[in-house]
């Protein structure tokens, strides 16, 4: 009779010990990626309103957000101060994989103030906007600094408010941070 071979139960658990650290480490690399990327949005929405500020400061108005030669009006904000070297479009890069804007609010559900200016990223998820909001600002998606067109309001699709657990929150929206 021949002897049968097979894994002993102590290199099973061995084996199991390895997967068990392996995703771990997976999962909170992760983490860490979406923490650096969070840090890359609110550094970038730091620099553009330190950018205004500077052209405020050089010029003696705020940079233009109305007209701009001809250019994408919407933007003429971002684009006057690429203009004037005060920003590079490395630093408009995004973390987050989209496109830097300048708007200037309507007043009309959109969150944003009535004739101020902000800057910000369209189509982002909505749980990195309430992180964003709730590490930096208020937790409300229609005042402070940090605004994005999601209700306020118990977390679930496209709604928050600063005690959500921003992981539950679903849906994409508009981030916008207020320049001047």
């Amino acid at each position: 009779m021949q002897r049968q071979r097979g894994f002993t139960l102590v290199e099973l658990s061995i084996v199991l010990v390895v997967i068990s650290l392996i995703l771990g480490m997976a999962f909170k690399g992760r983490d860490l990626i979406y923490s650096a990327e969070i840090k890359a949005v609110q550094a970038t929405s730091t620099k553009i309103l330190a950018a205004s500020n500077l052209y405020n400061e050089r010029f003696g108005v705020n940079p233009p957000h109305d007209k701009d030669g001809g250019k994408d009006e919407a933007n003429s904000l971002l684009y006057a101060l690429l203009d004037k070297k005060l920003l590079s479009a490395g630093d408009l890069a995004d973390a987050l994989g989209g496109k830097w804007v300048s708007r200037k609010g309507t007043g009309n559900n959109d969150n944003l103030d009535k004739d101020r200016v902000y800057a910000g990223l369209e189509g982002v998820q909505a749980a990195t906007i309430c992180t964003l909001d709730n590490r930096i600002d208020d937790g409300k998606p229609n005042e402070g600094s940090v605004r994005s067109n999601a209700s306020a309001g118990a977390v679930g699709v496209n709604s928050y408010q600063k005690t959500d657990d921003c992981s539950k929150v679903s849906g994409s929206n508009h981030l916008f941070f207020e320049i001047y």
